[in-house]
């Protein structure tokens, strides 16, 4: 597998490797980013109890501003860095809303091509003649939490993963509001910015085990579909294992909204070897 490709397959499984053991921390602010959004609101926060159940009342739905678009074409730099790997490369998106991400990695020729569909994630290693499938129910199978494509093209848009419910905690802080969820065997914590009505941070714990999920949205550029984050962190590691930390820093150099109908060109070689990815 080359090393682009190794990248793309990290950033795929990254949430489905998050899901078997997180555990949260607070955030310490040791990141690549460099804030260049003077309005930028990072709420340090450390894990409370575990959600109670308040008594009955009113429920406070947190206001968000969705994308709403038919095709979008984003390009990005991506840096993928694990305790066994580490490299920057350019990432090309496509995404039909709802319906299909297209991915391509190229450093000169194209090192590699994607394809996630509602139920499946296709990727091809064009340096070693390599295709890697998944689908989304063995993912969910094997993790015990339910994996989706909404899942992945939550993270890369800065949407919420989970909607709200009824049974949700919410807590409003000045122009900062956090949600706290339950979900399968994870907890979420959720913070979102009241001024742009958007997601800004994520974290994810474990209600068993050790490792932490953190995925941040510390800046955003205005569009005519309103707000986009223009940089996304996320960090998985485990606290009983400090080098076992795995990092990706997205950040979207441009974006375009499309009006008329995408390519979503992906075809894979009959020459090419099918490779069980081991995650």
């Amino acid at each position: 597998m080359n090393k682009y490709t190794l990248g793309v397959l990290g950033f795929m499984a990254l949430l489905a490797s998050a899901c078997q053991k997180p555990k949260s921390k607070s955030i310490t602010g040791n990141s690549p980013i460099s804030s260049q959004d003077s309005t930028l609101m990072v709420v340090e926060e450390k894990w409370t109890a575990e959600p109670t159940n308040p008594k009955k009342q009113e429920v406070d739905w947190i206001k968000v501003q969705p994308l709403e678009f038919e095709s979008l074409k984003i390009r990005s730099k991506v840096e993928f860095s694990s305790p066994t790997t580490s490299q920057d490369f350019p990432v090309n998106f496509q995404i039909r809303k709802d319906s299909l991400i297209w991915v391509s990695v190229s450093v000169g020729l194209e090192v590699g091509r994607g394809i996630i569909s509602r139920d499946s994630i296709i990727l091809v290693d064009r340096l070693n003649k390599h295709v890697y499938q998944l689908d989304f129910q063995t993912l969910s199978n094997q993790f015990g939490f339910p994996l989706s494509f909404h899942l992945i093209q939550s993270m890369i848009l800065g949407e919420s993963v989970f909607p709200q419910r009824e049974q949700d905690l919410v807590v409003r802080q000045a122009d900062v509001v956090q949600l706290s969820q339950e979900e399968g065997p994870l907890w979420i914590e959720s913070w979102f910015d009241l001024i742009r009505n958007k997601l800004t941070q994520v974290q994810g714990k474990h209600k068993e085990t050790s490792q932490t999920i953190e995925i941040r949205y510390p800046t955003f550029q205005e569009t005519i579909k309103g707000f986009f984050p223009t940089q996304v962190l996320v960090k998985v590691e485990d606290p009983e294992k400090k080098t076992n930390q795995t990092r990706i820093f997205i950040e979207h150099q441009k974006v375009e909204f499309v009006s008329r109908d995408l390519r979503f060109p992906f075809n894979v070689p009959k020459n090419y070897t099918e490779k069980p990815l081991k995650l």
